[in-house]
């Protein structure tokens, strides 16, 4: 075989390897739609710290810890909430009424 007929031949069979491998790969569509599952769950856990009765000031996160199952989980949130000094007194109603509001 000529060195010009071998060349043409390396040529050929590397296009038809070439065409082989990509008629292999699937063609990915750009419109393609993945579609992502997550789950999460906020839980809210009041907690109320009194020393001698009065309420602890500058607790955070770090100071508390929260167990789920008996394992460790993290605590990603912390909010005071202040209670008024004091209520006021509650409304009165006529007998006989009721209302869903208070």
């Amino acid at each position: 075989m000529r060195r010009y007929e071998c060349g043409r031949v390396r040529s050929a069979l590397l296009l038809l390897v070439l065409v082989c491998v990509a008629a292999a790969t699937p063609l990915v569509s750009v419109a393609q739609t993945v579609t992502f599952h997550a789950q999460t769950a906020l839980v809210q856990v009041p907690v109320s710290v009194l020393k001698h009765g009065a309420p602890v000031a500058g607790l955070q996160a770090s100071d508390f810890q929260l167990y789920l199952d008996g394992k460790k989980v993290p605590l990603v949130s912390l909010d005071y909430l202040r209670q008024p000094e004091s209520l006021p007194p509650p409304r009165r109603f006529p007998p006989g009424v009721s209302v869903n509001f208070e």
